[in-house]
């Protein structure tokens, strides 16, 4: 066998695996449009299967959650006030725990507490800067001020996961939805639509069912985009500051 077959059996194993990459052609074959320096077409695979990570698997925070890890995530979401006690009891004992901080500062968001959740995001990233999700959130709290250019900073100008990661060539859902939706956030506010198009369509492709593409389908009329599209752009330069 070929070289050139191993790969292709490889590609195709993978695909049946994790599903389609984020960035193939029967995507970006929908489009014609200029991309920016920060999101490059590359290709990745998205995976719904956790993915084991030393930073999230600490033996001793494992041994204190227990078989209730997948109740406690679900809680965050689900009834976040009723989990709050507990993952701050358990962030005293384990206060370098992004994952918990993370939650954390998700559950403080969902009860409407941002002033908690904006300083826990800040904690995270300042403790974890190279963290994924404390990045997306931090750069969050900027876009929700208007400030692209923080965002940008904070991204490092890679506003694509295998720009920012690019030793990984598998990355979970929720990686994909969180850099997803702060970067459409990030492209609408700077003008560029036809990028916010090109995610938000890989979105819907890709994540039909989470909870951030459904956030994002909501802003529609009917279903069609370019309304959405139009609407998000209008609130976004309400809120877009002068140049400094």
């Amino acid at each position: 066998m070929s070289r050139a077959e191993k790969q292709l059996r490889r590609k195709r194993r993978k695909q049946r695996k994790y599903g389609r990459s984020y960035w193939d052609d029967r995507i970006i074959s929908d489009f014609n449009v200029d991309v920016p320096p920060g999101l490059r077409l590359v290709e990745y695979d998205i995976t719904h299967d956790p993915l084991e990570s030393p930073e999230e698997r600490d033996p001793d925070l494992e041994a204190a959650i227990g078989d209730r890890r997948q109740e406690l995530f679900d809680r965050v979401h689900n009834d976040a006030r009723s989990a709050i006690p507990e993952l701050e009891s358990l962030l005293e004992r384990f206060p370098n725990s992004r994952m918990l901080m993370n939650w954390l500062s998700a559950a403080y968001q969902r009860i409407g507490d941002h002033e908690k959740s904006d300083s826990m995001v800040k904690l995270c990233h300042q403790r974890h800067p190279d963290y994924l999700f404390a990045r997306t959130n931090l750069a969050a709290i900027h876009l929700q001020n208007g400030d692209t250019a923080q965002a940008d900073a904070v991204m490092q100008h890679k506003w694509d996961l295998k720009l920012m990661y690019p030793h990984r060539d598998v990355f979970h859902v929720t990686e994909f939805t969180a850099m997803s939706y702060v970067a459409i956030d990030y492209f609408m506010q700077t003008g560029n639509r036809d990028a916010a198009e090109l995610i938000l369509d890989a979105m819907v492709k890709l994540a039909p069912d989470h909870e951030a593409t459904k956030s994002l389908q909501k802003g529609m009329y009917g279903s069609l985009l370019t309304k959405f599209l139009d609407r998000l752009s209008r609130r976004s330069r309400r809120n877009l500051r002068p140049a400094r």
